[in-house]
């Protein structure tokens, strides 16, 4: 009677497992595919974020390059301010229009802060 009693757990046990097995398996299967919608959105928000920051830079960058070359002349800080904003605009793959006010700025006659402060 023993023997048919363990035989009817073994039985119930082969039976559950298998279930268990399967559901864990599906929970598991939904997060992944959680997981990967999730990714998908962050790698989207990501790319607008990107695209925000490079327009925001470039504006910058358009902005102070255009007054120093209406100048004719840029200080040192200037120089330092805008060598910053390129080095992050072309990091996330900002160039062109960018790219040529930079290096029409680097061309100018470099002036010492007190030399435009005097004029």
């Amino acid at each position: 009677m023993e023997s048919l009693k363990e035989l009817g757990q073994l039985l119930l046990w082969l039976l559950t497992v298998p279930s268990a097995y399967l559901g864990a398996r599906k929970a598991t299967t939904e997060l992944v595919k959680s997981r990967n919608i999730r990714l998908v959105n962050l790698e989207g928000r990501m790319d607008m974020t990107d695209n925000a920051v490079q327009a925001v830079l470039h504006d910058s960058l358009y902005r102070q390059c255009t007054s120093v070359i209406y100048r004719g002349s840029v200080t040192i800080s200037e120089l330092d301010n805008i060598e910053h904003l390129f080095k992050g605009y072309s990091g996330i793959g900002g160039n062109g229009t960018g790219e040529a006010l930079y290096n029409k700025v680097k061309s100018l006659k470099l002036i010492d802060d007190k030399e435009l402060i005097e004029h």
